[in-house]
């Protein structure tokens, strides 16, 4: 009879069985870029339905190789309730919105090699002076090629 324990990780819930060492699925992290979907070679760990843009594999033979799809959007609403430090009345329709979307393409030629690409586009809606953090509209964000490889003293890391 096997023993089946609920153990709660950083970013989710995972299940442990026997203590078996078995590979978990990955999940989402602050960083996109060191996120590790290569588990998902693992058919049985692509569980959720987008998981098939999450690992595209480029070289059967090779489950390292493959790129990776991900999106963020980010939609905030801020109003301020003393314009011009105190100074004027508040105006309670003095409200916008601002809008983040990410996008990011993350290559594994194997791995070592990685090419990580993110887009974003930021806008502000009903706004009236909007500043330079209120919008950018479609611009590349990050972009690198990385380098890692395991090492006696640690981890090696080249971008």
């Amino acid at each position: 009879m096997a023993l089946i324990t609920l153990s709660q990780m950083e970013h989710g819930l995972a299940f442990a069985n026997d203590g078996a060492n078995a590979a978990e699925r990955p999940v989402m992290k602050p960083d996109r870029s060191k996120e590790d979907w290569s588990p998902l070679a693992d058919a049985e760990l692509r569980t959720q339905p987008l998981d098939r843009l999450k690992y595209i594999p480029l070289f059967p033979s090779n489950p390292d190789s493959y790129i990776s799809l991900g999106f963020n959007l980010r939609e905030i609403i801020e109003t301020s309730d003393a314009p011009a430090f105190g100074t004027v009345a508040a105006n309670p329709t003095d409200a916008y919105g601002l809008q983040r979307m990410q996008f990011h393409i993350d290559l594994h030629l194997n791995e070592n090699w990685q090419l990580f690409t993110q887009f974003e586009d930021v806008r502000a809606f009903d706004k009236i002076a909007v500043g330079p953090n209120d919008a950018n509209r479609f611009d590349l964000r990050l972009a690198f090629m990385g380098y890692t490889q395991e090492t006696d003293a640690g981890t090696f890391i080249a971008r």
